[in-house]
């Protein structure tokens, strides 16, 4: 979770624009609305095990980037990234857990 730790984030970065701290926040959220575009039409293709496995590689390959990040716009493009992965998890999970097999 990175709400709590913004002001570590902004200080190792020199981001001083409360602007650019929400935005580091809220871009994850972003590719939220950008991941059913991207992600949906793979699904319907490839399957939805191929398609999750792929997305839990690239959330977890752009978390680690986001962690080894040297300025505050790789950040903000990694913590983007990591979030179209995370996307398609938090949609597959959700619609297979009311199912009854």
């Amino acid at each position: 979770m990175v709400a709590p730790a913004i002001s570590a984030i902004s200080k190792e970065f020199g981001i001083e624009s409360e602007v650019e701290q929400q935005l580091v926040l809220s871009v994850f959220v972003l590719a939220f609305a950008i991941g059913p575009l991207i992600l949906g039409p793979l699904s319907e293709i490839y399957g939805r095990v191929p398609v999750l496995q792929l997305a839990n590689l690239f959330y977890l390959a752009f978390n680690i980037a986001c962690g080894v990040s040297r300025n505050k716009g790789e950040m903000i493009a990694f913590r983007f990234l990591s979030g179209l992965g995370k996307f398609f998890n938090r949609c597959f999970f959700k619609e297979t857990e009311n199912c009854s097999h």
